[in-house]
This record gives C-alpha cells, structure tokens and sequence, in this order.
C-alpha cells in the first residue's frame, strides 16, 4: 500500500506549472500515472499545439476554473467537475483562473514509456529528480 498527503508542490516544473507526482511507474505497477498542477490565470497546457496521450486521462478540479478545448468545442469546469479526455484525443486546458486538478491517467505500461517518449525534456527533468 502507499499512501501520502497531497500537498501541490511549490516548484514550477518545466513550462511554468506546479506538479506533483503522486503515483508513477515505482510505486503503481506502471500502470496508473496521478498527479496534482496547480495552474496561474492564463496558463495553458500545452504552450502551443495540443497535447494528446495514449491513454485516458481523468481530470477533477479541486478549486478555480479551467476550460478544456478538446475537438474544437470549449468545456469550462469549475470545483467539483470531473473530466473524461480519451485517449488520442487532441485537447488544450486553459486556466481561466488560478485552479488546482487533480489528474490521472491508467494504461499499460508501455503507454508511460511512450508519454516520456513525447515528452523528452519532461522526461529528463522528472528521472534527475528536478522536475517537483
């Protein structure tokens, strides 16, 4: 069992964001990715483009106000809402206030392995321990 206080880091990660990994590939099988960001008004993720996964991202959104752009529709979620993105599906979450989310994504093994792949400059900052 592991079992730990989410507390939403203090350290901006590589594009301005404040992540925390609460559970990844050592202590979850590899099977299931769950973290916390902490979003600024204005911020986006991805800075530019979409960001797409090879597997389902769950999202719920702890406090402010995010919008999520996914196949061209805007979706704008508040305290309490639970999103569904599917996985492949291309989407842009914009903080329309400053928001806490809480995020997960569960797949295969092979699906983090390709994440990190996307993601090579992410990857390198979370394996040196410099990425919160």
């Amino acid at each position: 069992m592991h079992t730990r206080q989410v507390g939403f880091g203090t350290q901006a990660g590589p594009i301005g964001l404040v992540f925390e990994h609460l559970a990844n590939a050592e202590n979850s099988a590899g099977s299931t990715l769950v973290g916390t960001a902490r979003m600024r008004r204005g911020q986006q993720v991805p800075l530019a483009g979409e960001s797409t996964h090879p597997a389902d991202e769950y999202s719920y959104v702890l406090s402010g106000q995010v919008e999520i752009e996914i196949g061209g529709q805007v979706h704008l979620a508040g305290p309490g809402t639970f999103m569904l993105i599917p996985a492949g599906e291309g989407h842009v979450t914009r903080a329309v206030e400053d928001a806490e989310v809480l995020w997960w994504w569960v797949g295969r093994p092979q699906d983090f392995a390709d994440l990190k792949a996307a993601y090579p400059a992410e990857a390198a900052q979370m394996a040196a321990g410099s990425l919160p």
